[in-house]
Order: structure tokens, then C-alpha cells, then sequence
């Protein structure tokens, strides 16, 4: 017998394989709360209130370095992920990485890091059309 989704599966996998790549290095808990000066469970309240974004690794939360500058989150990250609402992590770290033409060959993490306010208001302005209740 054969699983007509199988396919889907793997390509999915493969492609995470890919984001985590171009995203990582990934962060423990336990280091992202350092990083950031809070508890583990100060972590837990900012990547539920979408100050931060983790993905689920091996049955354990990580957290994608590329998403911090000085200490702190990027510029805006917050904005840029409450946007994306109810969405699931790995497809938030998937449209933070992809690369789009209409923003000069930037990915929304770059126009973050650049603090390209023009643009990054495009890109909320955006999500929200897309994502919004």
C-alpha cells in the first residue's frame, strides 16, 4: 500500500531542513533567556505575547538567533509577528526568511536588521490583509 501524501511529507521536511539552515544557528531556552536578560519562563510569556519567535525542534522549543541585534529583538519583530496572526511558527520563520523581489531581493528578516520602516510597514500592512480575523 502505498501513501498518496508521502511525497508531501518529505518535501515538507526538506524544506524545513532548508529554513532551519538558512535561519540557524538556533538557540536553547536556557540561552535565548540569557541572551535576552529574562527567566526561561519570561521566554515562555514573550514568545506567547509574539515579542519573539521559536519553533519547535526535536520536541523542544528553539529559538533562531538571527532574530536578536544587541541583546534585544529586532526592530519591529513584534509587530511584524503579531501580523502574522494565529499562524504557525514554522510557517512565520518560513515567510521571515523567503527572500521577495518586491522588496529588492530582501526577506522580511533583512528588512528588520536594515530598519527599512518604509518597507516593513508594507510588509504588516500586508499580513495583516492576509492573516487578519
Amino acid at each position: 500500500m502505498t501513501f498518496p501524501h508521502a511525497g508531501v511529507s518529505v518535501r515538507a521536511a526538506q524544506h524545513r531542513r532548508e529554513v532551519i539552515q538558512q535561519a540557524g544557528p538556533f538557540l536553547s531556552p536556557q540561552e535565548t533567556a540569557s541572551v535576552l536578560g529574562v527567566s526561561v519562563t519570561g521566554l515562555e510569556h514573550l514568545r506567547a505575547r509574539s515579542v519573539s519567535i521559536g519553533v519547535p525542534i526535536d520536541d523542544a522549543w528553539r529559538y533562531p538567533a538571527i532574530q536578536f541585534q544587541d541583546a534585544k529583538p529586532l526592530h519591529r519583530l513584534q509587530e511584524v509577528l503579531a501580523a502574522h496572526y494565529n499562524i504557525a511558527e514554522w510557517v512565520i520563520l518560513d515567510s521571515l526568511m523567503a527572500v521577495d523581489t518586491a522588496f529588492g531581493n530582501r526577506s522580511i528578516i533583512n528588512l528588520l536588521e536594515e530598519k527599512d520602516d518604509l518597507s516593513i510597514d508594507r510588509v504588516v500592512t500586508l499580513l495583516k490583509d492576509q492573516y487578519a480575523p
